[in-house]
């Protein structure tokens, strides 16, 4: 939407494929059911990605003005903001500054998240919004095999089902490019 809006993106069937297919993914992956109390976690991370795929996208209009790194400085100090302000109405306990394990995991979190989003940025110069949020869906799949790995969690057949819409949707829009030059449809 956001490409659509700002950048004159031209929507495709192909998009619109992609799209489709991203969404039954999700809804696959994370089996969302009213019966098991997950609206409101599904609501949460819908908010999220509309913040996060606007976010990118419109960095993606400034970034041949500014570095990925301003960016990201820009856009952390906002996040920062309107946390404060949530955090103080919302009354939150917050932990003070010290030298200890869990501090460092933050600081090395933080450290990650700001080269992963100055990665994202720079990834974003080269594709369409639309395309690019479509590919970052593949968080998803990374999250997935993590969490096989780190916390033993479960691999059902609606997640792997999911799993491979997901990437389905993700590699459709560039089949065009990887394939020989035939008339695909855009």
């Amino acid at each position: 939407i956001a490409g659509f809006v700002s950048f004159n993106e031209k929507i495709t069937v192909v998009k619109i494929a992609s799209l489709i297919l991203a969404l039954f993914g999700l809804l696959l992956v994370f089996n969302l059911s009213l019966a098991n109390n997950s609206l409101l976690g599904a609501v949460a991370a819908i908010i999220a990605g509309i913040a996060g795929g606007t976010e990118v996208a419109y960095t993606k209009k400034v970034s041949g003005r500014y570095s990925s790194l301003q960016l990201c400085i820009f856009s952390w100090a906002s996040i920062f903001a309107t946390h404060l302000v949530a955090s103080t109405l919302l009354r939150e306990h917050w932990l003070t500054l010290s030298f200890s394990v869990p501090w460092f995991g933050v600081i090395g979190f933080a450290a990650a998240s700001l080269l992963a989003f100055m990665l994202v940025i720079i990834g974003f110069r080269y594709v369409e919004p639309s395309i690019g949020g479509i590919v970052g869906l593949l968080e998803i799949i990374f999250g997935i095999v993590f969490g096989i790995m780190f916390f033993h969690e479960t691999l059902t057949l609606t997640i792997i089902a999911g799993s491979i819409l997901i990437i389905i949707a993700a590699a459709l829009p560039n089949l065009k490019d990887l394939l020989p030059s035939r008339d695909l449809p855009s």
